[in-house]
């Protein structure tokens, strides 16, 4: 089979999520940039240094939505490409239930313990109206913690669920709406901090009133009702989770003493700058991160197929696709350094010469942290959580505190190239690690799978059904399972094949794996219209000899387990036997 055939569901998967991911991306950045953009034409130095002393309670609301949120869908794509429909809708309550709880309690502490919590972010040693500006700002997005949960986590499994155009279009539509906010609470109303904080927190309830209402009017696995969540396995989530998101951690504990530094090295202005190249980094690492997006639900459904080579298909098409997008976005902001920091309110002679230069030399090491963040979705979404939690803990802490405090040593201008030189350095360790610990992508024996694409030809099913046979008295099945097993493949692709395709130009993948418990578990996908062969209901037919639905009624009564879904536009099935 040609290449461009084997390539088909995984590329029209990707670039199904890719497309608006992108897009989702693309307003979150905007959405975030947008109050350091309108305070920074408002305030000047003084409030993008505000801006930045807050950013360390963003890294910890960070760590919890996202660890949960990232976790929690990895498992839902997992248990959907199992057939665990229950347990996943379960699932996902249990992980939204949680998430609120213990954003309420966040909530509450951070009111009470404000005072506190100001003088652990360095507002308290600032001049007086940066910590008047902290102040409101930080009290406003602590008390909605429990809003940024839900919204966020609600957003990974809808695109776990098959619904990432309502994903994009109500996170885009919720960015835009902070977006505009802010120019008119900040630039109109002169409400200055607290009218950002205002258009976050508004931004966020349109995206969640538009998830909810596509909810509703889109069935699909995610449900509100009836409510009954299931919190086993919701602190494993959080541990797969936090292989990627205790990068916020580690973010937080940086910008803290990050912040400190610059505020000595000095003041406002270096803060202020530090601020404006964060808020620009958004702009091409969202791109990356947005791509991971897109590949994250994709590689944990083929992990949970455990089909190996599609999943590094889809790791190879992200990076192309996320590089891509990255290079051209970080040469336009390199070229055009100079009016990128005049829209963040920085026009003075001095503090423009600075700020160029510190854009610059952070656009040089985007690449390397854009590779960075797909290698950590996929190690996360492929069941290799050790590696991806060893180049989080590089990137934040092993490589970047050291090398922070070597270049906090470099004045002015030497200070920026701690950025490039982490990324870089963190890629070239993490080769070394894996090649001493010889740290293993495969975890499980893929002698085991069977795997192949056939297309729309019965001239196709001949030679699939004799490898599936070789395959199952290769590992020892009875022969009342090689017989149910040929017969299941034969009985759904002829099914497919006769109903489901109006022409030649149709695919059927088929993943046949043995368990661990000595079933057989084998998936069928194809991108036929939507049918469901199990559907089929057991019935009296006028022909008494109607093999069509005398042999899907032996498979429903035969198979163990049994389950059809729609997803990405194809049909899947998956069949224990």
């Amino acid at each position: 089979m040609r290449r461009k055939e084997e390539d088909y569901f995984s590329s029209k998967m990707f670039l199904g999520q890719f497309f608006p991911a992108l897009i989702s991306a693309a307003a979150l950045a905007l959405g975030d940039m947008a109050d350091a953009i309108v305070i920074g034409n408002r305030m000047g130095v003084t409030g993008l240094a505000a801006i930045s002393l807050t950013l360390p309670v963003f890294m910890v609301i960070n760590l919890i939505m996202h660890g949960l949120g990232a976790g929690g869908a990895v498992r839902f794509s997992r248990q959907l490409a199992q057939g665990q429909e229950k347990e996943a809708r379960r699932g996902f309550q249990g992980i939204m239930t949680a998430a609120f709880l213990l954003g309420v309690i966040l909530a509450l502490l951070g009111n009470l313990l404000m005072e506190q919590l100001l003088a652990i972010l360095g507002a308290g040693s600032s001049e007086a109206e940066v910590y008047a500006a902290c102040r409101s700002y930080v009290k406003l997005i602590v008390t909605f913690i429990p809003l940024f949960f839900v919204t966020y986590i609600l957003n990974y499994y809808l695109r776990n669920d098959d619904k990432e155009k309502l994903a994009s279009f109500g996170f885009t539509a919720g960015n835009l709406t902070d977006i505009a906010l802010n120019i008119v609470f900040v630039l109109f109303l002169h409400q200055g901090v607290v009218g950002a904080a205002w258009a976050t927190i508004i931004g966020l309830m349109v995206s969640l009133c538009i998830y909810l209402a596509g909810m509703v009017k889109k069935k699909g696995v995610l449900c509100l009702f009836p409510w009954k969540p299931d919190f086993h396995g919701s602190l494993k989530c959080y541990q797969t989770g936090f292989s990627t998101s205790s990068q916020y951690l580690l973010t937080m504990l940086f910008l803290l003493l990050a912040n400190r530094t610059l505020m000595k090295m000095g003041g406002s202005l270096m803060v202020g700058v530090f601020d404006m190249i964060q808020n620009v980094s958004y702009f091409i690492l969202y791109l990356y991160e947005g791509t991971g997006k897109a590949m994250q639900p994709l590689v944990s459904t083929y992990y949970g197929e455990r089909n190996r080579k599609e999943c590094r298909r889809v790791l190879y098409k992200s990076l192309r696709f996320g590089t891509a997008a990255g290079i051209m976005v970080g040469l336009l902001l390199f070229i055009f350094a100079g009016q990128v920091c005049g829209i963040f309110g920085i026009h003075d002679e001095s503090s423009l010469k600075v700020a160029v230069y510190a854009l610059q030399v952070y656009v040089s090491g985007t690449l390397a942290a854009g590779i960075s963040i797909l290698l950590e979705t996929y190690y996360q979404s492929a069941g290799r959580e050790k590696s991806a939690f060893v180049l989080v803990l590089l990137r934040g802490t092993l490589v970047l505190l050291p090398l922070l405090f070597l270049f906090s040593k470099m004045g002015t201008y030497g200070f920026w190239w701690l950025f490039p030189a982490t990324e870089v350095l963190s890629l070239i360790l993490l080769y070394l690690w894996q090649r001493l610990c010889r740290e293993r992508e495969t975890v499980f024996d893929e002698e085991k799978i069977y795997y192949r694409i056939i297309r729309n030809s019965s001239e196709d099913l001949t030679p699939l059904l004799s490898e599936i046979g070789i395959f199952c008295e290769k590992w020892g099945s009875t022969a009342q399972q090689q017989y149910f097993m040929n017969m299941a493949v034969e009985e759904l692709c002829v099914a497919i094949m006769k109903h489901g395709f109006k022409d030649e130009r149709g695919y059927i993948q088929v993943t046949l794996l043995l368990k661990e418990d000595g079933l057989f578990e084998l998936h069928i996908r194809d991108n036929a219209v939507s049918f469901n062969p199990f559907a089929q209901e057991e019935k009296e037919t006028e022909d008494p000899f109607d093999f069509d639905v005398l042999g899907i009624n032996v498979i429903k009564k035969k198979g163990k387990e049994f389950y059809y879904r729609r997803y990405q536009g194809f049909n899947t099935l998956v069949v224990k036997i």
